[in-house]
């Protein structure tokens, strides 16, 4: 996943409300936090189900998102648990949001339950973001489905506007 291209999008919407799915070791975190912070506004809600990872790296258990420093973290909510139960439940609380990034569960399956609960509560003009979008069709299925305003691909990393 191109993080810079996460950071430009986040720098060149300006939301107030971002929401993503898995966390992992934070590397998508902090750009949006950092972004977030650089524009002076907006939230990051990030769901992941677990609290710890064993960082393949250091072969150490960590803090999920343990890369996102604690100057960024004002602006971040973690949500523990699984996102087919929490995402509905966060976005009926913010009602509206500007980015979603799904970067959680890789099965077709899963990915389109996400792709479909949070295109209902983005805003028009708001941006939808996935990693791994080759894995399988449901990022292909999904463009046929609602037919976005615009799409962008940048290596694993699809883009839609609403």
């Amino acid at each position: 996943m191109p993080p810079s291209v996460i950071y430009s999008v986040v720098r060149a919407t300006k939301p107030e409300i971002v929401v993503e799915t898995g966390v992992n070791n934070g590397i998508s975190t902090y750009f949006i936090l950092s972004a977030l912070e650089r524009n002076d506004s907006g939230l990051l809600y990030s769901i992941d189900i677990k609290e710890k990872i064993v960082s393949n790296r250091f072969k150490e258990e960590k803090e999920i998102g343990w890369l996102v420093p604690e100057e960024l973290r004002r602006r971040w909510t973690f949500l523990l648990g699984d996102s087919k139960e929490v995402l509905p439940r966060i976005l009926a609380e913010v009602k509206r949001v500007d980015i979603f990034m799904l970067d959680s569960g890789d099965t077709y399956e899963h990915k389109c339950f996400e792709f479909r609960t949070a295109w209902r509560h983005l805003r028009e003009g708001g941006v939808l973001l996935s990693d791994d979008i080759f894995l399988n069709k449901a990022f292909e299925d999904f463009i046929k489905e609602v037919k976005p305003s615009r799409t962008a691909t940048f290596s694993l990393l699809g883009l839609l506007r609403k």
